[in-house]
């Protein structure tokens, strides 16, 4: 996204990925306290693996009832 052409996106961006960084970080603080002792789930890149797919199925979720809606609003038309 080139922030020059939209400067108000582009902060919206910015602010949304530190919203996510900093969930993130929150996420992995409590299960790594809830397990420190279990190597699968104290490691970094397993528990960003798994909360960025529980994200995407959110997302994934969200647009397919999007979708649904629209359709459902246009054939009423």
């Amino acid at each position: 996204m080139n922030a020059q052409e939209f400067p108000e996106a582009a902060g919206r961006v910015d602010a949304k990925s530190q919203e996510l960084i900093d969930e993130f970080h929150k996420y992995r603080d409590g299960i790594m306290a809830e397990n420190p002792n279990d190597p699968k789930l104290t490691n970094e890149r397993i528990i960003f693996e798994s909360w960025a797919i529980q994200k995407i199925a959110g997302l994934q979720v969200v647009i397919l009832d999007l979708v649904k809606q629209v359709n459902a609003s246009s054939k009423g038309k």
